[in-house]
């Protein structure tokens, strides 16, 4: 029997199907002996408990490949991987590091037992390929259609259907009116329980086209191999609207033989057969409908692609509300019913192949510090998801006015506004759609995380998005210089290092007393950020006595630091003069704060303590 325990005398893991990871793996034939360069990465012997692990897979004779502990002398083999029973065809490695082969994992391909020394040892690069992982997370949801709750949309408002199946701002789905353009689409709150919107298709009122008009979704091949050979279901919510003069609704599963045809163009598809093709009586109520393989047929075993449609003819003149109404749109294998599956927001993007990284950046606003204005520009994407919905940043760049204009003096407080910044003050910047227009508001109201759609909002407005966090000095504004950062955005923060020059003198004191309030570092932090004041102070004391120096901080006021206690302290006899070099890591805030940092001293007698001369920065700030 192989084994798979875990050795208590040598400490590792044995096992067959995952070996523990190597450093490098090698691209050549290598001499099996010393310290040496492989892929980019130098490797030599531990120092340490723990071996130095190679995974050696191109030599020119096949028996010597395999997991090795780097030696200095000559390389032996690792624990793990030197026994008849630590391996059997299909062990896998993964490699950490190395420029071309870090983050590959690797699969032993060898055929019956292994003998070291006799058997030819071969690896190849492990490998899930794409349609597989986009079928075990679709098939995971129960959902192979994307956006079926018609939650996702790019943006807001009507859209003309066209002549021709095109995309619509209801993510992922296709509408269509055939021959002439004569109605609209779009997302509509109106849905059945459980659900928040639908698609809603429809004539306006007074309109006489008489073509079929509706919407579809055509899956690529990654999306829809799941399928093939499989019994499905198709299960749809429809509604008619008031007016709605069509005598049913068209419904269908499109399946293709090619790869990545048009989507908007089922009916051209390589080998094109309709398995579920029916037609659909609606009320003016919401109805669930599902179609079932039982019925209707199998997904073929050679189905590359799968989309589905639906649509409906109008009759005479259009009448108020002459609409389809489609929602909770569900495409899933065998006959299973366990509730409509939903994905979290970003893993839905994330699914739709778009960027899942947050776009935008707030900074101070042109001109020179300190600054009366910030602006919110596009920035690694320009869309914003608000309320739910993706809302486009105005086009601007970060050398011209542009993007998300607030002006300190007169803006956008809770909603209100023409309303001046007070002094001294945290507040945190959102964006929020006034009439249309993006638009930034300041609030001392805090934000959470909404887990739906994976975002920070406004505790109590679900409708404002957070987009940044600053703090007002004495004149409503908002500083930006070498010794200050007082505004830092929520996406796509930067990182540099502010810095002051040090000098000052103080008197003897019983507890720490700021040296120079003039040489402060001050900053706004985010509660998962960390901080690393460092000073490089020229001291002196003119008696004899003793000193205590350190980089103090505190939340807010500099008064608090003399609570926190020194962080590095340092004795001096008399006249020393000498330099010292201070550092403390601040411990992570946990709550979003303004932040001043600043060098304090305190002495135990009478007498003078100096900083000549000196340096303090703070570096990995973010803004």
């Amino acid at each position: 029997m192989v084994s798979t325990g875990v050795s208590r005398i040598e400490g590792i893991d044995p096992s067959v199907a995952q070996k523990a990871p190597v450093v490098v793996a090698t691209t050549a034939n290598i001499t099996l002996s010393g310290s040496q360069a492989i892929d980019g990465v130098t490797v030599s012997e531990s120092t340490t408990d723990t071996p130095t692990r190679a995974l050696v897979k191109d030599q020119t004779i096949t028996t010597e490949n395999g997991i090795y502990d780097v030696m200095d002398a000559s390389w032996i083999r690792s624990d793990d991987f030197n026994g008849t029973r630590d391996v059997v065809d299909g062990t896998l490695v993964l490699v950490t590091s190395g420029s071309t082969q870090a983050n590959y994992r690797y699969r032993l391909s060898v055929s019956g037992e292994v003998t070291f020394g006799t058997t030819a040892i071969v690896f190849t690069e492990f490998t899930e390929d794409a349609a597989t992982l986009q079928t075990q997370l679709l098939q995971a949801t129960d959902n192979f259609l994307y956006n079926g709750d018609m939650e996702l949309q790019r943006k807001t408002g009507d859209d003309s259907l066209p002549t021709s199946p095109a995309i619509i701002n209801v993510d992922e789905w296709y509408v269509f009116q055939n021959s002439v353009s004569e109605g609209t689409s779009a997302q509509n709150a109106e849905s059945p329980a459980g659900f928040n919107n639908s698609l809603r298709i429809g004539r306006g009122n007074g309109l006489s086209g008489l073509n079929a008009m509706g919407c579809q979704q055509g899956l690529l091949t990654a999306d829809s191999i799941g399928m093939a050979g499989r019994d499905v279901t198709l299960s749809v919510y429809f509604k008619a609207g008031t007016g709605f003069s069509g005598a049913n609704v068209n419904v269908a599963v499109f399946t293709g033989t090619g790869t990545d045809e048009d989507p908007a163009n089922m009916s051209a598809w390589t080998g094109v057969l309709t398995p579920i093709g029916t037609t659909q009586v609606i009320t003016s109520s919401w109805v669930k409908y599902s179609y079932t393989a039982a019925v209707y047929g199998s997904i073929g075993a050679s189905a590359t692609q799968v989309g589905v449609r639906f649509f409906y003819t109008p009759v005479g003149t259009a009448g108020a509300d002459d609409n389809l109404y489609v929602a909770g749109v569900r495409l899933h294998i065998e006959d299973i019913e366990n509730g409509y599956p939903r994905r979290l927001f970003y893993l839905e993007s994330m699914a739709l192949r778009r960027s899942p990284a947050p776009a935008g950046r707030v900074s101070n606003m042109g001109g020179s510090d300190p600054f009366s204005q910030c602006h919110f520009l596009a920035f690694n994407g320009n869309t914003i998801l608000i309320g739910g919905k993706e809302e486009v940043i105005p086009n601007g760049a970060l050398s011209v006015s542009g993007g998300v204009i607030a002006t300190y003096a007169s803006c956008s407080i809770d909603r209100v506004l023409a309303q001046t910044l007070a002094t001294d003050t945290k507040y945190y910047i959102y964006a929020y759609m006034l009439n249309g227009v993006m638009t930034l508001d300041f609030s001392t109201t805090t934000w959470f995380n909404d887990l739906f759609y994976g975002v920070r909002i406004k505790t109590g407005d679900p409708a404002m998005s957070l987009v940044g966090y600053m703090y007002s000095d004495a004149n409503s504004q908002s500083r930006g210089n070498a010794t200050m950062q007082t505004i830092i955005s929520n996406f796509n923060r930067i990182r540099y290092t502010l810095f002051t020059n040090l000098s000052g003198t103080t008197t003897s004191v019983s507890s720490l007393t700021e040296i120079n309030s003039a040489q402060r570092i001050k900053i706004i932090q985010w509660g998962d950020d960390l901080a690393f004041p460092v000073c490089y102070p020229n001291c002196q004391m003119s008696v004899t006595g003793t000193a205590q120096v350190a980089i103090g901080m505190a939340a807010d006021d500099i008064a608090a630091m003399a609570a926190q206690g020194p962080g590095v302290s340092a004795t001096f006899s008399t006249t020393t003069s000498r330099a010292e070099s201070m550092s403390v890591q601040m411990p992570q805030p946990g709550d979003d704060r303004f932040m001043s940092v600043s060098v304090m001293a305190t002495q135990g007698q009478a007498g003078t303590f100096t900083i000549n001369d000196g340096m303090m920065f703070m570096n990995n700030i973010q803004a």
